[in-house]
């Protein structure tokens, strides 16, 4: 659901486009003007002496067209004017207010366009979860007609008879929506099955989902809002952290493995799982309170353990093994060489491997350089691993406390190392990094084809979508209403167009305003983004009798800091606050109801 904020920013940029094309625009006539000038080649044969008039001419002529056509002024003929030159300019200022009209009012419809879209990529992805549910209903159809097909269990493809799907597709006004805006995805259909069967049907909750023999209405909506969190809209979840690099001093490390052997690493591994653990929770309380999820983490950073402790067994058991037959061989060697008959003298307590599994089995553990640091790395990054699929799970890893996860996550690895009893916290130099993991963004890049603001857009139509599907319950399952653009999106496009063409309207005049509080500064010289963003908080101040001024000058502060330079906003605050009490003294500024809050 869009809010004002977000309507002003479209606002803005519809300005701006309309500015640039304004510019765009006057070069152009300005080209047209010079090229009315420029005499042919005979011409300048025949009358060289006229050369210099004609120069001047393009130069007044010019000059005068820069003078009128950005201004509200009529350009009239005067005796002091070249006839030529004012025939000339008269017709390219024509022409300039041509253009400068139709860009007005294509920007005004564009920006009404723009934010429809906004309506429907909402549409489109409702309409995509009933498409992943005719995947599913396809697959069962095929199996079940297969004469090699297995016996299907209750559960078996749940998603094609999902209750909130079934609601989406009887919902008349959804599908009047879907043929009105001409919503579908049959052009994609190959492409979207080719990312159901590689991506959503691996995932291992749809995968718990699909084997359930349960028909649970809860369990049909969280699956659903899943598939939306992670594979629709997936960049909020995918913000992941890598380790990207650890250097371990050569001598040091030799010295520490040299009497470590799998054994004494698998213990270590083992029994300090909920030490790391509380130290990653300890770093992670700084910042958020975590307390609850301490649990949560250390199960799931056992649980993923024991994969790699069964690992450090198995290499620990065969690299006994394979000292045992080693001994074994070196023993029959030597009584072969002495000819002595007799049995060796250590017989170990294993059986002889079949000839196939010889040499698999007895392979040298070894063999790989360095196994035991590799070992301790495997470890460290799967540490890393667990971490951040730990913060995305639990949406802490956004941007701004991404720096101090890494650094939470940095810190960590060194306690895992003091638990080695490897102390070299100024000696190992470690990197991690965040990573965004672009593989699940297939649907939003689709999304974002019909968007050219889509990154603004996406957070908008992710939250039109969830609260679509968190507001179907099993008592309005058959008449449940969808979500609006807006709360009152006829009250809130008024008020986005009025801020639109109000702003062009009476741009000379806000204009005036500015230079009268930028001493020695002048207007044309600020920033474009600055300078529209000042325009439209005198016009919303002036014109939008219910917003108080205070609400209006801290939106387009907050504008300035997403939208221009780091010190605009501090410019912004200081010139509209000078404006502000400017327009109240001269009773400029009327404000009525909840506009009179802050005006006393």
């Amino acid at each position: 659901m869009l809010n004002r904020r977000q309507l002003r920013a479209k606002a803005l940029q519809s300005l701006y486009a309309y500015h640039e094309s304004r510019v765009a625009n006057a070069e152009l006539c300005q080209d047209k003007l010079s090229q009315s000038f420029d005499p042919t080649w005979e011409w300048q044969e025949k009358q060289p002496q006229d050369l210099e008039l004609v120069k001047n001419q393009k130069e007044e002529a010019k000059k005068l067209f820069k003078q009128y056509h950005n201004s509200k002024e009529v350009f009239r003929p005067n005796v002091s004017i070249d006839d030529k030159v004012y025939r000339s300019v008269r017709e390219q200022t024509v022409f300039f207010e041509t253009l400068d009209r139709k860009d007005k009012n294509y920007h005004a419809h564009e920006l009404l366009a723009h934010t429809q879209k906004v309506y429907d990529a909402y549409l489109s992805a409702l309409s995509l979860l009933c498409k992943f549910s005719d995947f599913a209903r396809q697959e069962k159809e095929a199996v079940e007609k297969s004469h090699l097909r297995k016996t299907i269990e209750k559960g078996d493809f749940k998603l094609a008879n999902n209750a909130l799907i079934n609601a989406l597709r009887k919902n008349e006004g959804l599908q009047m929506q879907f043929i009105k805006q001409n919503i579908s995805w049959e052009e994609k259909s190959n492409d979207l099955k080719i990312f159901f069967n590689q991506n959503i049907k691996k995932n291992a909750d749809y995968t718990a989902y699909h084997q359930s023999l349960e028909t649970d209405f809860q369990k049909d909506k969280e699956m659903i809002l899943k598939i939306i969190k992670t594979f629709v809209f997936p960049r909020k979840t995918t913000n992941l952290f890598t380790l990207d690099e650890v250097a371990f001093p050569d001598r040091l490390w030799r010295n520490w493995l040299k009497n470590r052997t799998f054994e004494d690493i698998y213990e270590i591994i083992n029994k300090k799982l909920s030490v790391i653990a509380q130290s990653f929770i300890t770093g992670l309380r700084q910042e958020t309170d975590t307390t609850e999820l301490y649990e949560n983490l250390l199960d799931k950073i056992t649980t993923k353990f024991n994969k790699i402790t069964e690992t450090v067994k198995t290499e620990a058991f065969k690299l006994q093994k394979y000292k045992i037959f080693q001994e074994r061989q070196r023993e029959k060697d030597l009584a072969k060489a002495q000819g002595l008959d007799k049995k060796p003298r250590f017989t170990p307590k294993i059986e002889e491997p079949k000839p196939e599994e010889k040499e698999r089995e007895f392979e040298d553990p070894l063999a790989q350089k360095n196994p035991k640091e590799i070992l301790v790395k495997s470890t460290m990054v799967a540490l890393v691993d667990i971490f951040s699929e730990f913060l995305t799970e639990q949406n802490l890893n956004l941007a701004g406390l991404q720096t101090q996860h890494i650094d939470t996550i940095n810190q960590t690895l060194v306690e895992f190392f003091t638990i080695l009893n490897l102390n070299w916290e100024e000696k190992v130099r470690l990197v991690v990094r965040a990573k965004s993991d672009t593989e699940l963004s297939y649907i939003s890049d689709l999304l974002a084809e019909n968007d050219l603001f889509w990154e603004e857009s996406e957070e908008a139509v992710c939250s039109l979508v969830q609260k679509t599907i968190k507001s179907i319950t099993e008592e309005n399952i058959n008449h449940f209403s969808l979500m609006t653009l807006t709360k009152s999106w006829e009250d809130d496009k008024e008020f986005m167009l009025d801020l639109y063409k109000k702003t062009i309207e009476d741009e000379e005049e806000y204009l005036g305003y500015i230079a009268q509080n930028t001493q020695n500064w002048d207007v044309h010289r600020i920033a474009t983004v600055d300078r529209i963003i000042l325009l439209m908080a005198i016009s919303e101040m002036i014109n939008c009798f219910s917003v108080p001024v205070k609400v209006t000058i801290n939106e387009y502060i907050e504008m300035a800091k997403i939208y221009s330079t780091p010190k605009s906003k501090l410019f912004i605050n200081g010139v509209l606050e000078a404006i502000s009490k400017m327009l109240l003294d001269k009773n400029i500024i009327r404000k009525s109801a909840l506009g009179l809050m802050d005006n006393k």
